[in-house]
């Protein structure tokens, strides 16, 4: 959570008291209002050879949803995964590109964890 992202995009609503009484309290409640701008994906790489650190564009179309935060080897899943924040409109399953050090790689979004999930 930073003063991009708040608990309302990281999935943490429940977490945060609805009454006030703290400090950001107006700009949480302005943001609620809003609804998400973005929510939190997981992302299950097609190539084995993508090696993605953190931060890297995500695009669909040309156009940018977001960025990843984080990722590893789904060893579960046999596949490179990561978390990404993506403009929360963007459905589930559908196929994203990521640039890693200049090379296009494509990638499943999935709503939730990977595993015990086909990933294509």
């Amino acid at each position: 959570l930073d003063g991009d992202i708040s608990p309302i995009e990281a999935g943490l609503e429940f977490a945060v008291r609805k009454s006030g009484g703290f400090e950001g309290f107006n700009a949480l409640e302005a943001r609620r209002a809003r609804g998400a701008e973005r929510r939190l994906f997981s992302l299950g790489f097609h190539d084995h050879a993508a090696v993605p650190l953190g931060h890297e564009p995500v695009s669909m179309a040309g156009r940018i949803l977001g960025q990843i935060t984080s990722s590893a080897f789904g060893y579960r899943v046999d596949r490179p995964v990561a978390l990404a924040y993506l403009q929360a409109d963007v459905k589930d399953g559908a196929e994203v590109q990521v640039d890693i050090a200049g090379e296009a790689f494509s990638a499943t979004v999935t709503t939730g964890r990977l595993y015990g999930k086909q990933v294509h």
